[in-house]
């Protein structure tokens, strides 16, 4: 039997964030703008995303999850973690993003000693100078850690 609705331009925007949603993840703004590129109406992409949500397709939670996740294993503090999540349009707390680091028992300590070791990796800790030093604790800086904490790891770092 042929549905006669399945050709209307509501349903092909929801046809299309259903198609979206299979391949991956996203967040209701995420979703949103997705389907603003295909030109829909605000009207077809608003019932659009009303169903999937409806439907349960659309998992937020899940998304922010898994950027958070992601975040942290790029070495992103927590606070920049959820300045970047907002950025994107989702709302978490930091006490959400906290509880994830807590999870897989992570703490900006251990970013901190990763994100040294990869950038000193083919450098000997002797031959570690004033101008290196300063360039790795800019790039700790650019991810959300406090200047005092990167400094602290980094010393402590170089005096192992």
């Amino acid at each position: 039997m042929r549905v006669p609705y399945l050709n209307t331009m509501k349903n092909q925007a929801y046809l299309h964030a259903i198609r979206l949603l299979t391949k991956r993840n996203y967040s209701k703004a995420k979703l949103i703008q997705k389907l603003k590129q295909k030109e829909y109406t605000p009207t077809e992409i608003e019932e659009a995303v009303s169903e999937v949500i409806a439907k349960r397709y659309l998992k937020e939670d899940e998304y922010i999850e898994s950027r958070i996740k992601n975040f942290m294993r790029r070495g992103d503090s927590p606070a920049r973690i959820q300045q970047k999540l907002s950025g994107e349009g989702c709302h978490a707390e930091l006490e959400t993003v906290l509880s994830i680091f807590k999870e897989y028992e992570f703490t900006s300590n251990d970013q901190l000693g990763q994100l040294i070791e990869k950038k000193l990796r083919s450098t000997p800790k002797d031959l570690v100078d004033f101008p290196k030093k300063q360039k790795i604790l800019q790039f700790l800086a650019s991810r959300g850690h406090s200047r005092e904490a990167a400094q602290s790891a980094l010393e402590q770092y170089l005096d192992t």
